[in-house]
């Protein structure tokens, strides 16, 4: 749990200044308050399109700490001597969730919003993984260039109305990843000295 209490050190500082600003800013700006949506906050149940909890009219953006609360606590409880299953489990059943999305079987409140956490799941592990490359990375440059162009045309589709679009953002990253992760972890290439030097 040394891993949850370290995120939660970095997380919750500036995500209360937050909550307590985006409730000032609501009451100035005249927007109604609702207790269960500062409850939702609080307890990181916010969602942008949640009539249970929804986010402030404020502050809508801090739907994401939800998600990325919850990607960590998820994270957190695989740590141990089967991690690799306990992440493969949870990245299949990301990919339910992501499949049931697309199909139109969407949960309503809080089960719809860890339905929608659950789809975006196999991103936020492609980007985890970034640590230790799967072969997938081990392409060329001109080979991770071409994946990358096909960037703009995957943007362009409408590939679900959801609002986080999870598919889509998860074909993005697929795209996107093996080129950000080789032109990370390129090596220099030593310059010849000058004889001169």
């Amino acid at each position: 749990m040394a891993f949850m209490a370290a995120r939660l050190r970095r997380l919750l500082p500036i995500y209360l200044l937050a909550i307590v600003l985006s409730i000032i800013a609501n009451y100035q700006g005249g927007y109604p308050l609702h207790p269960l949506t500062i409850l939702g906050h609080l307890a990181f149940l916010q969602d942008a399109h949640s009539a249970v909890f929804p986010v402030f009219q404020t502050n809508g953006a801090l739907w994401s700490l939800s998600f990325e609360f919850y990607f960590y606590l998820f994270y957190a409880l695989t740590i141990g001597p089967r991690q690799a299953i306990y992440l493969a489990l949870w990245g299949c059943a990301g990919l339910v969730a992501l499949v049931a999305s697309f199909m139109g079987a969407e949960l309503g409140g809080v089960a719809g919003h860890f339905q929608d956490i659950l789809a975006l799941s196999p991103l936020w592990l492609l980007g985890a993984t970034l640590a230790g490359p799967p072969l997938y990375f081990r392409k060329s440059l001109v080979q991770n260039v071409v994946l990358f162009s096909f960037i703009p045309f995957v943007s362009r589709l409408v590939i679900s109305t959801s609002t986080y679009n999870p598919i889509k953002n998860l074909l993005l990253a697929l795209l996107a990843a093996p080129l950000l992760y080789s032109l990370a972890n390129r090596k220099e290439k030593s310059e010849p000295s000058s004889p001169l030097s």
